[in-house]
């Protein structure tokens, strides 16, 4: 792998399919990234996550984004995900799931909000952008 990619960025592999997905992700992990995120809003996401896993599980971090419920971590648990991307993540409502299973990267356009979460029990964070400008706030990360 090479070192162009700073540490803790995470590639995401939004809208891929999964006969497509190696072949992205080859380059990727070419450039130097260690992670990648398939968000669960593509096309058979959990296939993606699997392939993945497969062909890049020893040397990438493999993980799921857009995850909004628990029913859908156990899925991408299932599938080999190890990190978990929420744009709602409370990061104190899975306190077994850092030791046990996938990492939570929350999601949050609140710099504030990642600072807090940052300071509990994540150690890594996902800046989205605003989605309608001005103070827009993301209630569902504490």
């Amino acid at each position: 792998m090479s070192d162009t990619v700073p540490s803790g960025l995470i590639a995401i592999l939004r809208g891929v399919r999964p006969d497509e997905v190696l072949d992205i992700a080859e380059g990727i992990v070419v450039a130097g990234f260690s992670a990648i995120e398939v968000p669960l809003n593509s096309p058979d996401p959990l296939d993606s996550i699997a392939a993945l896993v497969e062909r890049f599980g020893n040397d990438v971090e493999i993980g799921a984004g857009t995850v909004l419920t628990p029913n859908q971590v156990r899925d991408c648990e299932r599938a080999g995900a190890r990190i978990i991307v929420a744009p709602r993540h409370r990061h104190r409502s899975h306190p077994d799931r850092a030791r046990d299973g996938p990492h939570p990267v929350p999601g949050s356009s609140d710099p504030d909000r990642g600072v807090r979460c940052h300071q509990g029990r994540c150690h890594q964070g996902q800046t989205l952008p605003l989605l309608g400008g001005g103070d827009q706030r993301d209630e569902g990360l504490e």
